[in-house]
């Protein structure tokens, strides 16, 4: 009778455990979300009353995806607002208790990959939908990359036409996925090494710096959809290019979490 009464304490210490990490975890979520919604609209704005007021260049919807694909909208803001997210879930995953529940270290390597996919589409979607209300909101047009004296026109000296604001939109949401999900695997993989996640966080902010290189060298500068890329159209090379970065990444990061000395000691 004493032990079952063991293995229900047991199950119910567990069962509080994931319902405590759920709940921290949706909390973040909220919490990131309007601080997205919150910048993308005073960004937005901000760059509306710089360009119309003082330059007289009116502003489409699809800029807004331009302007706020930036390293200052990416690296420095949403980004930790992301990883903000993830810490709980990998924290909880690196839980020693938890490895010994799943008995394989690559199964939690493996499962946090499946988080990262996840977390990613969802932060990329829910990004691109928090741009499209508050373009709604701001700005009148959808694209206006076609005429002078839009913004388009104003930075690269030449006006396109054949573009869509839908087709703004979801390249920048799937850039935006390959943006946080090549962050959210390295970030993991930097805690699996070092064992602590300010490692992980020092590592995103060494390599979130290659914004600032002309030619993309590894990964972040090809998530960019900044107006000159949109002559070429070479969004799709580059994103055969960073899924097999990813792909290597997670196969280092399932080779490596076989190995003892990289978790919780010898």
């Amino acid at each position: 009778m004493s032990e079952i009464k063991r293995k229900h304490s047991k199950i119910s210490i567990k069962l509080h455990e994931s319902l405590l990490c759920i709940q921290i975890y949706h909390v973040k979520i909220l919490f990131s979300i309007f601080i997205i919604a919150a910048f993308s609209f005073l960004r937005i704005l901000q760059m509306k009353q710089i360009y119309e007021n003082n330059y007289g260049i009116q502003l489409s919807r699809a800029d807004c995806f331009v302007i706020l694909n930036t390293l200052l909208t990416k690296g420095i803001v949403m980004l930790p607002a992301f990883l903000y997210i993830l810490t709980t879930v990998l924290r909880y995953m690196d839980n020693p208790q938890f490895v010994l529940r799943v008995e394989s270290r690559l199964a939690v390597w493996t499962n946090k990959i499946v988080r990262i996919i996840i977390f990613s589409l969802l932060v990329a979607v829910g990004e691109a939908l928090c741009i499209i209300f508050v373009s709604l909101c701001l700005i009148d047009g959808n694209i206006n990359w076609g005429e002078n004296g839009s913004l388009f026109w104003a930075l690269t000296g030449e006006t396109l036409s054949g573009i869509s604001f839908i087709h703004v939109a979801v390249m920048y949401a799937v850039m935006s996925f390959f943006f946080y999900l090549f962050s959210g695997i390295l970030f993991a993989f930097g805690s699996l090494i070092f064992r602590n996640l300010i490692i992980g966080w020092i590592i995103i902010g060494l390599c979130i710096t290659e914004y600032y290189i002309v030619n993309p060298i590894i990964f972040y500068k090809r998530t960019s959809i900044y107006y000159e890329r949109w002559f070429q159209l070479d969004f799709y090379n580059d994103i055969g290019i960073m899924f097999i970065i990813i792909l290597l990444l997670s196969i280092v990061g399932a080779f490596l979490s076989k190995r003892k000395e990289f978790w919780y000691g010898r």
